[in-house]
């Protein structure tokens, strides 16, 4: 009589990373208030460094903005929205950005910034998650490629935007698409350029287009919009009091 054997074959979790290694730089960033300071991040090794997702993470105790950068490798202004840390009100924010393919192959990378209106230091982590992992919990754990970096604030910069200056506005949208753009430098308010666009999967689509007015108003037609949408005040080279810049800003998303 034959014996039947039958054979449990368990599944195994796979520990080999998708990323290799993550860092950032500089590990120390020093600007003045209102001016964004830019970081890079890269990935490295492991299977797919090009087009991990990676998380950031920023820790302080004053208010804190993420702020897209004049320039640098691969540029993004990272969404709030992405992370799970807050607004930055309360000097916590956080989000996630993609690692787009650089000029080095087989290296991923990008550069975000991060803006404050006062004096301060914030402690920032970058960390590559392993969806599916023991640790896939959105934190940074031991084992999990990560890096840090910090980011002083210091007086001296301010509203005043002196020559070569960077300008921190913000810009709110309701759901008519009307909004107001607010800078501690006036000359960032008036004659804005507002972008409105509708998020969606893929690129988002723009639906309208306005120039602020002396008070920094600006307006949009709506014609029956549905979804969500957003406003965006573009940068103004050279348009801040004393030759700075008036730094791009984006509003909170709106539904329709």
């Amino acid at each position: 009589m034959a014996t039947a054997i039958a054979l449990l074959i368990l599944p195994t979790v796979a520990h080999a990373s998708h990323v290799g290694t993550v860092s950032i730089t500089p590990a120390v960033g020093t600007v003045v208030a209102d001016v964004c300071g830019p970081f890079l991040v890269q990935t490295q090794g492991g299977t797919d460094p090009i087009g991990a997702v990676v998380d950031v993470e920023v820790v302080g105790t004053t208010p804190v903005e993420f702020c897209l950068p004049a320039g640098g490798v691969n540029p993004v202004l990272i969404d709030p929205a992405t992370g799970d840390l807050g607004n930055g009100t309360d000097g916590t924010i956080g989000g996630e950005a993609t690692a787009e393919a650089s000029t080095l192959p087989g290296e991923g990378d990008f550069t975000f910034g991060i803006v404050s209106s006062t004096t301060g230091s914030f402690d920032i982590t970058v960390f590559v998650e392993e969806p599916g992992g023991p640790n896939d919990n959105d934190d940074p754990d031991e084992g999990e490629p990560q890096d840090t970096a910090t980011l002083t604030v210091g007086s001296g910069g301010g509203g005043g935007g002196g020559v070569g200056g960077n300008v921190k506005s913000t810009i709110t949208i309701s759901g008519s698409f009307q909004g107001q753009v607010n800078s501690s430098d006036a000359a960032c308010e008036q004659g804005r350029r507002v972008v409105v666009k509708r998020a969606k999967r893929g690129p988002d689509r723009v639906v309208g287009r306005d120039v602020t007015d002396q008070s920094g108003a600006y307006q949009i037609p709506a014609n029956n919009p549905s979804g969500r949408f957003y406003a965006v005040a573009t940068k103004k080279a050279g348009g801040a009091t004393g030759g700075g810049s008036c730094l791009k800003a984006r509003s909170k998303r709106v539904r329709r």
